[in-house]
């Protein structure tokens, strides 16, 4: 089943990213009619947003490829906090003010890392 979703999602994205591209043309033109005299200012804000529809139909299947993925992942048990991609332990850990890694969110200890003599930190 995650499998099947992986690979209907990861379809949708260049289809995606064709209509994004298709939709930047017609406003592309839209805007020189206007400009030639030849439209409306009407058509080129229809335009403006098939374009920004299309963005996000673009970001949301890649956005749903992304949790196809990760669904896989987790289905075949590969999903687990040792293989998370270290910059997002540096990320939360940023947003807490200090930096943390995988052992601290496996239930380890380490001490902080921000300089100031704090004593280890269990983060659970």
């Amino acid at each position: 089943m995650a499998h099947q979703a992986s690979i209907l999602a990861k379809k949708s994205v260049p289809i995606a990213r064709q209509q994004v591209k298709a939709a930047e043309e017609a406003l592309r033109l839209t805007q020189q009619n206007l400009l030639a005299g030849t439209g409306l200012l009407i058509h080129v804000l229809q335009a403006q947003d098939a374009t920004d529809q299309a963005r996000l139909r673009n970001a949301t299947a890649l956005v749903q490829y992304n949790q196809a993925q990760i669904n896989l992942l987790g289905a075949i048990g590969l999903l687990c906090v040792e293989n998370i991609e270290p910059r997002l332990f540096e990320l939360a850990g940023n947003h807490l003010g200090r930096k943390i890694d995988a052992q601290h969110l496996a239930g380890g200890r380490r001490q902080s890392r921000r300089g100031d003599g704090a004593e280890d930190v269990e983060l659970r």
